[in-house]
């Protein structure tokens, strides 16, 4: 028995000094940047809003005499991102950026002697973050779809408002701030395809946003704000490939 326990104590130092003999090259895991790119944002929107049915409801209760509307608005953004990726054809995304929303509101009034036309061209300033997954259909990192979610804050507001009678004129005002504008949150989807700029990216992309919150809810007019972006973003500090 002793003998045994001598013959492995002996195959075991003898083992234990040829591997400590050996030349290793060890090297600490490499530490995993937690931005990965950082990116400058500005893009075009279209802003659709919804007023949930309400135009017709007014049409119907006022046997077509009140005709309400509220119609498209081109808006702008501008801001910064960043990335972490979290696969080789995987990223998460955070984006804080400045945008300028906005809608425009006709009322036209056609019961009396004289035809009233309002029209309020509202401008709204939003302050957002979104979140987003992006991912690439392939290594090459062209094309590539992202999804996720934003919150914006309401920073500011202005409504030019103007007033026509039979097609002319009469008076305008404006209002600052409007009390009934809220915050807005929301869904958003997009496409977009990159183009290799050295060891950068130009990006462009085609994203939509979905409003879940109501920004404007006086009594039964409730409006949510949707919106098509055409997004071009650059990279300023890009990681090198995996």
């Amino acid at each position: 028995m002793k003998r045994r326990l001598y013959i492995f104590l002996g195959l075991f130092l003898i083992t234990a000094s040829a591997w400590c003999q050996q030349e290793k090259n060890y090297e600490l895991p490499k530490s995993r940047r937690i931005i990965d790119e950082v990116e400058l944002i500005a893009g075009l929107s279209v802003n659709i809003p919804n007023d949930n049915g309400f135009s017709e409801r007014l049409r119907r209760s006022s046997l077509g005499n009140i005709l309400d509307s509220y119609n498209s608005k081109i808006g702008y953004s501008l801001g910064i991102g960043v990335a972490h990726t979290i696969g080789r054809r995987t990223e998460l995304n955070a984006f804080s950026i400045w945008e300028r929303r906005g809608f425009i509101q006709e009322n036209l009034s056609l019961g009396g002697a004289n035809i009233i036309k309002y029209v309020g061209d509202l401008r709204i300033n939003y302050l957002s973050l979104a979140l987003t997954s992006k991912f690439y259909f392939s290594d090459k990192k062209r094309i590539y779809t992202y999804s996720g979610f934003y919150y914006s804050w309401l920073f500011s507001s202005f409504r030019k408002e103007t007033l026509f009678i039979n097609n002319q004129s009469t008076q305008g005002g404006s209002i600052t701030d409007d009390p009934n504008l809220k915050d807005d949150f929301g869904l958003t989807l997009g496409l977009g395809y990159s183009i290799p700029v050295s060891n950068k990216y130009l990006h462009l992309r085609l994203q939509g946003n979905y409003g879940l919150a109501k920004i404007m809810d006086i009594n039964s007019l409730v409006i949510n704000n949707n919106s098509i972006f055409f997004v071009l973003t650059y990279s300023i500090i890009k990681k090198s490939k995996l």
